[in-house]
């Protein structure tokens, strides 16, 4: 029985990477489009954290790598974008932040509160929708918190938590 869970399991996650692939065009014609609202950062910045509505599907872009984010994978298929939509909302994922909190007393270690910001714009409209920031405390991981639920290391949980609560136009 455990072999016939195993194997299921992993046809599920091959499955699952099978969805996740995109092919290279696409994965260029979703940089175009990134590419032609980046210019709107600023003007989300101006806005600043406002409710954001989404708009069509969602395109969720890393910027420090200028690929698509991993948080894809955390969203509904349903909900994700590709570039023959006619309407997008586009998440821009920028580059984290970081500044030293604290020490850890034992070692001296820094504790870092990190931030990601996220500009938000609309396509093919052009128009900027705002910011949203996550935020986080994040230690070197002792042994027992990687098994703490609570412990955040990473801000692609709660952004892809954010995006599926955001209101949906329509």
């Amino acid at each position: 029985m455990t072999r016939m869970v195993q194997m299921c399991a992993a046809l599920i996650v091959i499955g699952f990477l099978v969805w996740l692939v995109v092919p290279s065009e696409e994965i260029g014609s979703q940089r175009a489009i990134v590419d032609e609202v980046s210019c709107l950062v600023g003007e989300c910045r101006e806005i600043g954290d406002q409710p954001i509505m989404v708009k069509g599907k969602c395109l969720v872009w890393n910027m420090s790598n200028n690929y698509r984010s991993n948080v894809c994978a955390r969203l509904p298929k349903e909900m994700l974008g590709c570039s023959s939509d006619c309407e997008l909302t586009v998440f821009m994922v920028m580059p984290i932040r970081k500044e030293i909190v604290g020490h850890i007393v034992q070692t001296r270690r820094p504790i870092y509160r990190r931030y990601v910001d996220i500009y938000v714009a609309y396509w093919p409209e052009k128009e900027p929708a705002g910011t949203h920031t996550i935020e986080w405390n994040d230690t070197v991981r002792p042994p027992q918190v990687r098994y703490n639920p609570n412990y955040l290391e990473s801000f692609e949980r709660p952004l892809a938590e954010w995006i599926k609560g955001l209101p949906r136009k329509g």
